[in-house]
């Protein structure tokens, strides 16, 4: 399975709107189509699950870096893919916290489009 990656480090952006966030870039296309490869999405640090939403988080067993959709489940939370491609995965509480560090909670998206000129 393909795993989102980010190729730079975190980026802060001090106090946009009067709060401190950090942003990334996304290479991978699990999360479409809501956010696109390229995007770059800014984020408030967080320990942990702070409400549903769209999260950075880092898997402890490999050091992979994931932005996915964390919902509430029956089992505990629901990680979520957008692209229906990828799986969701289901993982007690404790399990989610054993094996995953959240970094961010997703609080602004930007998209870059190519200027393009005119043909006369």
């Amino acid at each position: 399975m393909k795993q989102a990656v980010f190729s730079t480090p975190a980026l802060p952006v001090a106090d946009f709107c009067g709060v401190s966030l950090h942003t990334y870039t996304l290479e991978s296309d699990c999360m479409l189509p809501t956010f696109h490869v390229g995007d770059t999405v800014g984020l408030r640090p967080c320990g942990g699950f702070i409400g549903e939403g769209v999260y950075l988080l880092q898997s402890l067993d490999t050091g992979a870096i994931l932005l996915r959709r964390v919902c509430l489940s029956l089992k505990g939370l629901r990680l979520v893919c957008d692209n229906p491609i990828y799986r969701d995965i289901d993982l007690r509480t404790e399990e989610l916290y054993r094996h995953f560090r959240f970094i961010g909670k997703t609080a602004l998206q930007c998209r870059f489009f190519e200027q393009v000129e005119a043909v006369q």
